[in-house]
């Protein structure tokens, strides 16, 4: 009878002891300072998007930083990314490099700062501080200063708006040095 008392004591404070044990996550966050503290930390990264089986976006950079329990959750490309897009025949039609980029999940869209180069395979290229890469639209744009630069052309203007592939755009306020001889004369 008394090591049935004593095993009864002891489950009754084992119980007592596991049902207080309790962790408020709002609590947790408070006491660690953010909830950002949760982050997965990717080297030599190599992203690919595919539609249908055919490649269409291949992303490279040194470093992913996903923060994993933001509300909206993000991802960090802290020292440089390369995007390489590529057409319905599986060849690459355009390149973008950023120093910095910032891939918002919720958006679906990725922030590329700091020496933004585009180029298309016909040798025209966007230089620029800011340039937004709209995934479910497949567009880049920018209200940022551009400079547009293609053979024997130099255009400089505020906003920019592209497919992705870089083969169709359109700039606003422009200002620039044109090739003349490409000018038709009279309206």
């Amino acid at each position: 009878m008394r090591l049935n008392l004593k095993l009864y004591i002891l489950f009754c404070l084992s119980l007592a002891f596991f049902s207080a044990c309790e962790n408020d996550l709002s609590e947790v966050n408070r006491l660690t300072g953010s909830a950002e503290k949760s982050i997965e930390i990717i080297t030599d990264v190599e992203i690919l998007y595919s539609d249908s089986a055919r490649m269409k976006v291949r992303i490279t950079g040194d470093t992913l930083i996903r923060y994993l329990t933001t509300p909206n959750g993000r991802d960090v490309f802290p020292h440089g990314v390369k995007f390489e897009f590529y057409n319905d025949s599986g060849q690459v039609s355009s390149t973008l490099t950023a120093k910095k980029a910032e891939r918002l999940m919720k958006k679906q869209q990725v922030i590329c700062s700091d020496s933004v180069l585009l180029k298309s395979v016909n040798g025209e290229e966007i230089f620029t501080n800011e340039l937004i890469w709209d995934e479910p639209k497949k567009i880049v744009f920018t209200e940022k200063f551009v400079r547009l630069s293609k053979p024997n052309e130099v255009i400089y203007s505020y906003g920019f708006r592209s497919n992705q592939d870089f083969t169709r755009y359109e700039i606003k306020a422009v200002s620039g040095k044109l090739d003349g001889g490409k000018l038709k004369e009279g309206f």
